[in-house]
């Protein structure tokens, strides 16, 4: 690289915002948004907030606190089982929060805990969500749940009379309406209790919800909320790169849903639909105001970068059991069958990094933070490359 090169690079460099807070919900694309933010993190040597407890999420479901933070500063002589190793006073050089967690807004309005996470540097904090109509089935689906496996994943028969599969005492409504099984973003949000299905509830869950984040990306138009993202972030087309993660299906027929079933899905997930009508038009307005023509150019170009990468790191996709399992990725429940990117070469590390697995890149970061932990981290049940 030319001495110019090398200047423009890092000039380039110096301009990328390094400081994020992502919010990962469930079933909306959020692993692959992960992903993106994992590699960019680990080939810049950035710092990622760490699960205490040597967990793969920061507490969830519980909502998020202090302690569910790992200490960085840790003593590499301690042990798991000193009660010194959750976190008391977490690291003040954290760049990126990336693990699922529940939200807790507190956290990041009190000034006096916000530094001690980002250092005082201002995070831009992202989240993703997906329509309800296509987000239900999909949790349902993933997570083999209880009530489908009653009616044979039959979905519609679910939602024909959801009491009789659902139904929970007037006692337990206000910790069991939120969840997976309904309006599971919204409760992802940090938002429970019977209150928020009323229209002023509902209107608080949209309204706190916008205040706190900086871009709400939605599933259905993922590249275009990954452009905007690149410009807020001031990154390059590079840094978007993506190739879909925990893509998979039931060996069960699908069945094609009717209005009325639909329209039932956005009754019975009505908070989350709220949410999502807001914010994609909320979506919208910001490809607008960013230029729809500029937007359309740079999908072309972004996609064509998309399709060269993926053609030159992978030979297609795979279900392969064996595959799937040398890449430490295992399938949720039986009947369901998960997909990878096939590598073209193994010993590519660019190319890996982008179907590593959560576990396995956190194992990453903890040789990197905290090596005295890594195995054990997330389980170290996963091969570590």
């Amino acid at each position: 690289m030319l001495k110019y090169e090398t200047y423009d690079h890092e000039l380039r460099e110096s301009k990328k915002h390094k400081h994020i807070f992502f919010l990962k919900t469930h079933r909306t694309g959020s692993s692959t948004l992960q992903n993106i933010l994992f590699r960019y993190g680990y080939r810049r040597n950035l710092t990622f907030a760490l699960p205490a407890g040597q967990s793969c999420r920061f507490g969830y479901p519980m909502p998020l606190s202090l302690d569910h933070i790992q200490n960085l500063n840790h003593s590499s002589s301690s042990s798991s089982s000193n009660p010194d190793f959750q976190n008391k006073n977490p690291s003040s050089s954290i760049n990126i929060f990336a693990h699922q967690a529940r939200l807790n807004t507190n956290i990041f309005n009190d000034p006096k805990l916000l530094p001690s996470i980002f250092s005082n540097n201002k995070p831009y904090k992202i989240t993703i969500l997906r329509n309800p109509t296509t987000l239900l089935p999909s949790v349902f689906q993933y997570y083999n749940l209880e009530p489908v496996r009653l009616v044979q994943y039959n979905l519609t028969k679910f939602l024909g009379d959801t009491s009789k599969y659902y139904g929970v005492s007037d006692a337990e409504k206000n910790k069991l309406d939120f969840g997976l099984t309904r309006n599971g973003q919204t409760f992802d949000l940090g938002f429970a209790g019977i209150f928020h299905f009323s229209p002023p509830g509902i209107r608080q869950v949209i309204q706190e919800t916008d205040d706190f984040f900086d871009l709400v990306m939605i599933n259905e138009y993922f590249d275009e909320s990954l452009i905007l993202l690149k410009n807020e972030l001031n990154w390059d087309f590079e840094d978007l790169l993506y190739a879909s993660l925990q893509s998979g299906h039931l060996r069960q027929p699908q069945v094609r849903m009717s209005d009325s079933t639909l329209n039932k899905i956005r009754e019975w997930a009505k908070v989350d639909m709220a949410l999502y009508d807001y914010f994609n038009k909320t979506l919208h307005k910001k490809i607008e105001n960013f230029g729809v023509q500029k937007m359309n150019a740079e999908l072309v170009v972004f996609r064509d970068m998309l399709d060269s990468f993926r053609f030159n790191c992978f030979d297609g996709e795979t279900a392969d059991p064996d595959y799937l399992k040398k890449r430490g990725i295992v399938s949720p429940h039986d009947g369901y069958d998960l997909y990878t990117w096939k590598l073209r070469d193994e010993t590519d590390e660019f190319c890996r990094l982008f179907v590593t697995p959560e576990d396995e890149f956190t194992r990453l970061f903890y040789r990197k933070q905290m090596p005295e932990y890594a195995e054990s981290a997330c389980g170290g049940d996963a091969v570590v490359q």
